[in-house]
């Protein structure tokens, strides 16, 4: 071996460890990879998770221990532990192959072994059946979060003994017609039927139009009226009853008038009025009518809903967010299913396509399987506990999993003795092309720890993938580990689209926080992921790399190890542009404080329309190609432009040719960094994407908010980059965030909304 090649020991240790906590308590598993380094400098140590793709040169001995509930796949006995998702509310039914296919053989395991986890709640099980026609059931329940449509349940096997129910000789025989509808809701209310009915609420609902200004409740919207304007919606009902029914709608009014009230909504069905609201100022509004017996139909109803724009308000606009109707109608299954509330007296159950069973889901994690009642040719009949919920089940009513997947088992993470001040956070196809940057920051003197993560939802999130897990994780290493994290750099793309209601949800790769603001709604926010203690600031240095592919991670990569690499002896290290929007005079004022506040060692220039008389996007994008430690704009912007007027735009950020001259760019304005959009780029991605130039790092706000409060982080930063130069470029913003006044809401706005596109660990390049 030469200097510069390694002998690398790959130690590789999976082992049951019990006495932790969150999220599955004692069923804990870890995997710990050591890897050993040395060349001719000495020896080096660096815990790895999840890197799969290993050196082409150097030794490799793997030591694995497996432990009750970690799957090897060599082996057929052991069950690996498993996560299932569910979509849908209701019976769920695992079948003996479909374990099988991930190592999972119950045959060969002690039925009061196996358990399912769900939120760190028990949920009972029913194993039926023998051999390939072996099944485990359960109740899911629909995920309520806005990151994830899919619930995780965790099924493990567990060294302690439980109790498990059976499900012998607990069903009967129906032979009755299948009634084909989709999935339903039942509760009672107050209208008075007799006890072979139920009251069936269907709740109709479509997210098509995001609207983030909306402060309570989701904030995706179905469809907009702007008086005058009307809107159909048809809804499929059968087996109802000719009795009196409720129609409610959810409505959320975005504009408002002088006059009151400025709102007014007519609502039909089948063209029968049942609905005429007035109603005044922004917000949300729920309307609940009684419709009368007669008026909802078997088959096909259409409900009508209009704006008629008569209340003298110059604009009327009302977002529907979702339909509720609710009627009384026979006890029949759907689609052999049926979910209905008891009123204590024996009611005849119907519908069934074969053998049905009874389950109470009152209490959804302790749920009961009912083995006593009455049937007969037709039907069954059944008396349960009054304003208990029931669900009467027939062999087509289960659902399936909507995707099964094995529980990351990577590095016990809640170990006291992890040492890592360099923590990269993200999906694994996307740490691989990370891993040039972690050996560079090895060089450097940091510890570095690289993290798949599914490892931290499946340990802190009970498998959910919300951010809350990652703050969880985060604050334990901080308080916890023997060297806590320093420098958090999370890499993969975010949107406010997570469950894919309008793009596809994959592209939710590692997600953000969303918080409120006063001109623009809900942005996005990587802030409260090191938010630790009731001060409300930032406690770590973080930063992202909003990649979609490999790619565009392998493309930042370069261009920072280079940037870090290069020649510290260029004049153009020493250069600081200021670029100002003309709109405004307070933009040139901000932009010309900005260069004041840099010493004389310093080069400073300011481009404006006063003073350039070549002014325009050419000129702004030649400055940037001549070389500049710091380029930060000082006016209106969007999601992809500095100024109203295309002064520069994510075509001129793509077109940049600065490879060996990259600069780090602040932008003082809205929305350059609104990298949540599912469908468009963001002006800070596209500077990071470049693969010819572009920048090393961008500071960029997913906000709208206004020069004089963006004032206290610009101010901020340059004090600290002066006073410590020798700082890294997170450490630097971290300063600041922290000197921001927390008595001032719109200043504490920027701090939570501009946010670090790059690594915090980032060395500015000074001459």
């Amino acid at each position: 071996m030469g200097d510069d090649s390694y002998l690398d020991l790959f130690i590789v240790v999976a082992a049951d460890s019990t006495g932790m906590t969150n999220p599955l308590y004692h069923h804990k598993f870890k995997r710990l990879v050591l890897q050993i380094r040395h060349n001719k400098s000495g020896w080096m140590q660096r815990y790895l998770l999840g890197h799969y793709k290993f050196p082409v040169v150097g030794f490799f001995v793997f030591l694995i221990f497996v432990s009750c509930g970690i799957f090897s796949p060599t082996s057929s006995s052991q069950p690996m532990p498993l996560k299932i998702l569910t979509l849908d509310e209701g019976m769920y039914s695992l079948k003996a192959n479909d374990l099988r296919n991930y190592g999972c053989d119950l045959g060969s395991i002690k039925p009061d072994l196996v358990k399912m986890i769900n939120q760190g709640n028990d949920v009972p099980i029913w194993i039926e059946g023998q051999g390939s026609d072996l099944e485990i059931k359960f109740y899911g329940m629909a995920m309520d979060s806005r990151y994830t449509s899919q619930n995780p349940y965790f099924l493990i096997i567990d060294d302690q003994s439980v109790d498990i129910e059976y499900a012998e000789n607990e069903v009967v025989n129906i032979d009755a017609s299948n009634n084909d509808e989709s999935g339903f809701t039942e509760n009672a209310n107050d209208i008075s039927i007799s006890t072979d009915v139920y009251l069936r609420n269907e709740h109709i609902e479509e997210n098509t139009v995001y609207v983030p200004l909306v402060e309570e409740g989701d904030t995706w919207l179905w469809s907009s009226l702007a008086a005058p304007q009307q809107e159909e919606y048809n809804v499929l009902l059968n087996n109802l009853l000719a009795n009196e029914g409720k129609l409610t709608l959810e409505l959320w009014a975005s504009t408002e008038a002088p006059n009151t009230p400025d709102h007014h909504i007519r609502a039909s069905v089948n063209n029968v009025q049942v609905i005429d609201e007035l109603w005044d100022g922004v917000g949300r509004y729920t309307i609940t009518k009684v419709v009368p017996p007669g008026v909802f139909q078997d088959g096909q109803n259409t409900i009508k809903i209009e704006a008629p724009g008569d209340t003298g308000a110059v604009v009327d606009i009302v977002y529907l967010d979702w339909i509720e109707l609710e009627y009384p109608r026979e006890l029949v299954a759907i689609e052999d299913r049926l979910e209905f509330m008891s009123n204590g007296k024996s009611q005849r159950l119907s519908g069934f396509s074969g053998d049905v069973s009874i389950y109470e889901i009152t209490d959804p994690y302790n749920v009961v399987r009912i083995s006593h009642f009455e049937t007969d040719q037709e039907a069954l009949h059944f008396e349960g506990i009054s304003d208990h919920k029931y669900l009467a089940i027939g062999p087509k009513g289960y659902y399936s999993p909507e995707n099964l997947e094995p529980i990351s088992t990577g590095l016990n993470l809640m170990d006291s003795q992890n040492a890592a001040d360099y923590v990269v956070i993200g999906p694994s196809d996307l740490l691989e092309p990370i891993e040039p940057l972690l050996e560079h920051r090895e060089s450097q003197g940091l510890k570095v720890i690289s993290i798949p993560i599914d490892v931290i939802f499946d340990r802190f999130s009970y498998g959910k993938p919300e951010p809350e897990g990652i703050n969880s994780f985060l604050r334990y290493a901080r308080d916890n580990w023997v060297t806590p994290p320093k420098y958090v750099l999370l890499v993969g793309d975010a949107t406010y689209d997570p469950r894919g209601y309008i793009s596809n949800p994959n592209t939710n790769r590692v997600p953000t926080y969303m918080v409120n603001t006063t001109y623009g709604g809900e942005t996005a926010s990587d802030l409260p992921y090191v938010q630790f203690d009731d001060d409300m600031l930032p406690d770590l240095a973080i930063g992202r790399v909003p990649a979609q592919s490999s790619k565009q991670v392998q493309i930042f990569v370069e261009k920072l190890i280079s940037y870090e690499n290069h020649s510290r002896e260029n004049v153009w290290q020493q250069k600081i542009l200021a670029v100002a929007d003309h709109q405004d005079p307070l933009f040139k004022a901000g932009a010309e404080a900005f260069l004041n506040q840099f010493s004389d060692e310093y080069q400073t220039e300011l481009l404006s329309f006063q003073q350039s008389p070549d002014w325009g996007d050419d000129l702004i994008m030649k400055e940037i190609e001549n070389g500049k430690l710091i380029v930060s704009y000082f006016g209106h912007g969007s999601i992809d432009m500095w100024g109203k007027d295309q002064l520069f735009t994510t075509e001129d950020a793509a077109g940049l040719q600065n490879q060996d001259r990259l600069p780090v760019v602040m932008t003082m304005t809205c929305l350059n960094g609104l990298f949540t959009h599912p469908e468009v780029e963001s002006l800070a991605e596209t500077l990071l994407w470049n693969i010819n130039g572009g920048a090393v790092a961008v500071l960029a706000p997913s906000s709208l908010t206004v020069i004089t409060d963006q004032q206290f982080l610009s101010r901020a930063i340059v004090n600290n980059l002066s006073s410590s130069p020798e700082s890294s470029l997170g450490e630097i913003l971290l300063k600041a965030q922290r000197q921001i006044p927390s008595e001032n809401p719109g200043a504490v706005e920027v701090m939570l909304t501009f946010l670090l596109f790059g690594d915090p660990a980032t060395q500015l390049a000074y001459p």
